[in-house]
């Protein structure tokens, strides 16, 4: 529930792997703590989401992790059990949260969050189709296959670095620090740097 400061309760799931707003990632629940957070969305009368935390140091199984004080609130969709009592579902990335404090994890990681907003700046059209033809071009080398449309959906130029850092295997670092920068234009900047070292180890590789 929303609290006078905007803040509110947000079961949480920390994870090795940052989850963008306007992106997807299929997802398999099988620790008992985060089978019992998906047992209480699924027999609640809320929104089905949680929030999916980046760790910065340790393990996702077990706890004693660092995790990361932004994250990315997801909501839940083809949700099946298994025989086995494991969860799979598509976690559909929403918008950024920020951690203002972690509560104990009982029975699953919880935290008091905050929504963000961006700032007012957003890339050029002719900046985001340029980053859109690079990728495109990275994704041929890497024999991966080629949507038939990239983003932009709806000419959301806001949401554009989001959408490309999700296509390819750019570092952790820096994927992180673009779920974290409030800067729509800087975000993207910070994308085709991170593409630009991803070139480079293709062309290391290929030569």
């Amino acid at each position: 529930m929303n609290s006078e400061n905007g803040t509110y309760i947000s079961p949480m799931f920390p994870l090795s792997a940052v989850v963008f707003p306007s992106t997807a990632l299929p997802m398999r629940i099988f620790e008992p703590r985060y089978r019992q957070l998906m047992a209480d969305l699924l027999a609640g009368d809320t929104e089905l989401e949680f929030a999916i935390s980046p760790i910065v140091r340790g393990r996702e199984v077990g706890g004693g992790d660092e995790r990361l004080d932004v994250a990315t609130v997801c909501k839940l969709a083809q949700v099946m059990v298994q025989p086995t009592g494991e969860y799979t579902f598509l976690a559909l990335g929403q918008r950024r949260v920020r951690v203002h404090e972690w509560l104990e994890d009982d029975p699953y990681p919880r935290a008091i969050v905050a929504e963000m907003t961006d700032g007012e700046t957003l890339p050029t059209a002719k900046d985001v189709a340029h980053e859109i033809n690079r990728v495109e071009k990275v994704l041929i080398r890497l024999g991966a296959e080629v949507p038939d449309h990239l983003p932009l959906v709806d000419g959301d130029e806001r949401l554009a670095a989001f959408r490309l850092a999700g296509m390819v295997p750019i570092s952790d670092l820096d994927r992180q620090a673009i779920l974290m920068s409030d800067d729509p234009a800087g975000r993207l900047e910070r994308f085709s740097q991170a593409l630009s070292d991803l070139e480079a180890v293709l062309e290391f590789r290929e030569g």
